[in-house]
């Protein structure tokens, strides 16, 4: 009897010492994993996080009127690659990013329309040429201002030049000293203002004409050559 009940407080002994041990363990497993914990946290405090990135592709927009986001725009917390930061006139406080076109994207480089580049040059070369007949035409014209026919030869002869003039170098009629009929003066204004104005215009010289053509001009006088049916 004796010997079994020293068994039993023997083995009681052990169990408590088994169950102090292990509780001694979990203890200390809890110990050090507060510990790392603890550690752990402490170094994570240190580390910063990973900076926010925005990047945007061509043709993207984003418009934004949220002040933290903003905030973060303008202090660099945000990374934006790819875009432009502006402000919206439309938006009070308002952040507009806006994609920028790819590096490698090619330019285009704009086609020349070379029939348009033809036709105005075409149409220069034209007002070029019709300036300079306008300049000839205007030369011409003074020109023939400075070499107009002297009106001095129109004027009446004198009274000596009228009983001295021959036949040959006067257009009116020799005076007669009788009473009884007046002097008659031919003056041929008309004909001398018509012939001058056909020698100003055609220089050539006319053929295949009447005279009476050119005396009386009822018909028409042919200044370079006659048509083929009078050849």
């Amino acid at each position: 009897m004796r010997k079994s009940l020293h068994n039993i407080n023997i083995h009681v002994k052990n169990l408590n010492s088994r169950l102090g041990l292990n509780n001694l363990c979990i203890y200390i497993t809890i110990i050090f994993s507060f510990l790392f914990s603890f550690t752990s946290a402490q170094e994570g405090i240190g580390i910063k996080a990973p900076q926010a990135t925005i990047v945007l592709k061509q043709g993207a927009t984003i418009f934004s009127k949220d002040d933290s986001f903003n905030k973060q725009i303008n202090s660099e917390k945000v990374t934006v690659k790819n875009a432009n930061v502006s402000t919206v006139g439309i938006l009070e406080n308002g952040k507009v990013l806006t994609a920028k076109p790819s590096k490698t994207q090619e330019v285009q480089i704009p086609k020349k329309d070379f029939k348009s580049e033809l036709k105005k040059a075409e149409e220069n070369k034209e007002k070029e040429a019709l300036e300079k007949v306008k300049k000839e035409i205007t030369n011409h014209d003074d020109e023939a201002k400075k070499n107009s026919f002297n009106t001095k030869r129109l004027l009446f002869p004198t009274s000596e030049e009228f009983t001295t003039s021959t036949h040959v170098n006067r257009d009116y009629v020799a005076p007669n000293y009788h009473n009884h009929e007046f002097s008659k003066i031919l003056v041929s204004l008309n004909q001398y203002v018509i012939k001058s104005s056909l020698d100003f215009l055609h220089e050539q010289k006319y053929t295949y004409y009447n005279n009476k053509s050119l005396d009386f001009c009822f018909s028409e006088v042919f200044s370079t050559r006659p048509p083929p049916a009078i050849i």
